[in-house]
């Protein structure tokens, strides 16, 4: 025989529900199509020229070089001051690994511009950077490193140490 229960019986345990099953792959699929419809709506309904700021503009949109020196390419003008209006092309290098491209901004002061090549212009893959005049190069500061293109050859130092030291190739 089993002895009296003293009380009501312990409420069920409380268990919280998962964030994850609240997103459900139904809902991402739905979200995409929803996101295709909507793109394909506004492509239909505003054309094509809705999309005109999305491409790169002509050389005659970023403004014609001076003297007829050649312009800064768009990609690296892009993240100069004004968009690089005006800006014109110092120097065009690649390596095996990276592109640098030096610009001269409208205002006269040279930009420094370092890629990894194939990889998207962002905070880990690309710099832009004012460089100075070194009398047989450029040199460009970003905190503890130093990127010097002199002599055909680009030199990256950190704290002075060689980080890394290529021949340059023209563009």
């Amino acid at each position: 025989m089993k002895p009296p229960r003293s009380g009501p019986p312990a409420p069920p345990r409380y268990t919280p529900k998962s964030s994850r099953s609240w997103w459900t792959r139904r809902r991402k699929r739905a979200a995409k199509t929803a996101a295709k419809v909507v793109g394909a709506f506004l492509l239909l309904f505003y054309g094509v020229d809705a999309c005109a700021d999305m491409r790169p503009p002509t050389t005659g949109e970023l403004g014609a070089a001076p003297g007829g020196a050649a312009p800064c390419p768009w990609s690296v003008g892009r993240w100069l001051p004004a968009g690089g209006g005006g800006a014109t092309l110092v120097g065009a290098y690649q390596t095996g690994k990276h592109l640098v491209t030096l610009c001269r901004t409208a205002s006269g002061q040279v930009y420094y511009d370092g890629q990894v090549k194939g990889k998207p212009a962002d905070t880990v893959n690309h710099i832009s950077l004012p460089a100075e005049s070194t009398g047989g190069g450029w040199e460009a500061r970003n905190g503890n490193f130093t990127y010097r293109v002199a002599d055909g050859r680009i030199t990256v130092r950190e704290r002075g140490s060689v980080v890394l030291d290529e021949p340059l190739q023209s563009a």
